[in-house]
């Protein structure tokens, strides 16, 4: 190869010669100055090298010191994410029901209607069909589907229904209520087993006074409120009764709990299943009483009607066992008394407090009652006194009976002894003859006038004799029952002149009015 080399050589010009010369020289230049940009990269490369050795140095430590650090943490790590891989789980698990629970034919749905149809069978009167899903609910609790808290909710509101539905099945009881109806109701109260039976019969009765009330209520101030009140009172008692009796009969059985083995507990007798009953009833008649006598203080009242209704109202409630025609006669004779004391006292007062010149009050005559003396004239207090005492009197005539005769009298003598009293202390004043001679004209006059007529009223052979027979004389009654006895001067300064007046009458003769003409009274007029 060397030979063709020369042998090239040999032949090319000169020119040629140059021309490879100069190409040669330019290759060296270029080659020279890649060999020297070689060196520069090869120097930056060592130097980048150093200071990728130092950072890496840095990260490793960095990330030793990191290390070292997490082997603490690992074990909580590790802990929470076999945590999260459980609860992811658990998560699915709840997203497949809920998808399970959120499809149209998931029974679930049926579930959440049931409140609405509870409280629609509520309000339609299908009590049978809300109990049943009450009970429906019990199932559901007793085979532990309330571990699902949405079955829970439903079963807690279905329970809760139950208060409602016993809400709605008392205020049947509220209004009138015929037999069938209300039987039909307590059998549905008794199916709900949060309600003994003993609360059942407290409660009918509770709601039925409700009801009692609202009627009163509604005739307050309508004419004839005591006739109106009464009638109420007799029919919805009755009614009350009798829808009693017929769901809760005399042998109805109750439960007895066990108790301690104790003789103690044995030997109680048990008391009658209608005594809740009674006793409802008695307080209720005392209720209407105390509408009696509020209406007396207030006006007047017919007694005689009144007690009719009443006797009627006892006779019907007679036959079903409650005979309460002697309340009546107690409470009418406690009625009587109280406003019989009441006008006797306030026409006491009047003439105590007032007395004066008074326009007489003419007394209407009547051949069973005796005449009063024409000296009474004289005093016009006195008159008005006496018209007062016999209207009083009059009053209670159409409803007498013998248990009034002894109140009667007392209230009498207390009213006489007031009287007595005052004019005992006018003698004592500068009025020593008017006051002579008013009490003259009220022991020998008026006393044994008023005497005469309460025995016409209470009649020894009408009256007492019927009551007595012959146990009692004519005298010991008419000694008893005595108006105008010494002990109406009790405490009096001027006793011995009151006395004097008292003896001066004859003793067959007390009641006889005495003519006091003659006697010297002075001028002065009561």
């Amino acid at each position: 190869m060397a030979k063709s080399v020369d042998d090239d050589m040999k032949t090319l010009s000169v020119r040629r010669l140059r021309a490879a010369r100069s190409s040669l020289s330019s290759l060296a230049a270029t080659l020279q100055d890649e060999i020297g940009d070689l060196a520069f990269n090869n120097y930056r490369t060592y130097a980048d090298v150093g200071n990728t050795a130092d950072l890496c140095n840095e990260m490793f430590c960095s990330m030793s010191a990191t290390t070292s650090e997490l082997k603490d943490v690992v074990p909580e790590l590790f802990h929470r994410i076999k945590k999260f891989y459980v609860d992811s789980e658990r998560v699915a698990q709840e997203l497949g029901l809920l998808k399970k629970a959120a499809a149209k034919e998931n029974p679930l749905w049926d579930l959440f209607t049931l409140p609405n149809v509870m409280e629609k069978c509520i309000r339609a009167g299908h009590y049978d069909s809300a109990y049943s899903l009450t009970n429906y609910a019990t199932q559901l609790a007793q085979m532990n589907l309330t571990k699902n808290p949405v079955v829970l909710t439903i079963v807690d509101t279905l329970n809760a229904s139950r208060h409602g539905l016993l809400d709605e099945l008392f205020s049947k009881f509220l209004g009138p209520i015929d037999l069938s109806t209300g039987i039909l109701v307590v059998n549905n109260i008794r199916k709900i087993p949060s309600i003994s039976p003993t609360q059942l019969r407290v409660t009918i009765l509770q709601y039925r006074d409700m009801y009692l009330e609202k009627q009163i209520i509604a005739l307050f101030g309508q004419p004839g409120f005591l006739q109106h009140a009464i009638e109420v009172y007799r029919e919805c008692m009755y009614e009350t009764m009798v829808l009693y009796l017929a769901v809760f009969p005399e042998n109805d059985f109750m439960r007895r709990f066990d108790m301690i083995q104790d003789p103690r507990w044995v030997q109680w007798q048990l008391a009658s299943q209608n005594v809740v009953l009674q006793q409802w009833a008695y307080r209720n008649l005392n209720r209407l009483f105390d509408l009696i006598r509020e209406a007396e203080r207030k006006c007047p009242v017919d007694i005689s009607n009144v007690v009719a209704k009443l006797m009627t109202f006892a006779f019907s409630f007679g036959r079903m066992g409650l005979d309460f025609r002697t309340i009546i006669v107690s409470e009418v004779d406690s009625i009587l008394k109280v406003s019989f004391e009441a006008r006797v006292n306030k026409a006491t007062l009047t003439l105590a407090n007032k007395a004066g010149i008074i326009g007489y009050v003419d007394i209407p005559k009547h051949e069973a009652i005796a005449e009063v003396s024409l000296e009474i004239n004289q005093w016009d207090a006195l008159c008005v006194y006496g018209n007062e005492v016999l209207r009083a009197l009059n009053d209670l005539r159409p409803n007498l009976a013998m248990i009034q005769l002894n109140w009667i009298v007392q209230t009498l003598k207390k009213s006489f002894r007031t009287i007595l009293t005052w004019l005992d202390r006018l003698m004592a004043k500068d009025k020593v003859q008017m006051a002579k001679k008013a009490a003259t004209l009220f022991i020998k006059c008026f006393i044994p006038y008023v005497r005469k007529n309460l025995y016409t009223f209470f009649a020894y052979e009408t009256s007492f004799r019927k009551v007595s027979g012959s146990a009692v004389s004519k005298a010991s009654f008419e000694s008893h029952f005595n108006l105008l006895k010494e002990d109406l001067f009790l405490g009096c300064v001027q006793k011995e002149f009151f006395m004097e007046l008292y003896r001066s009458l004859e003793p067959e003769e007390k009641s006889t009015t005495v003519s006091i003409e003659g006697m010297d009274f002075g001028e002065s007029e009561c």
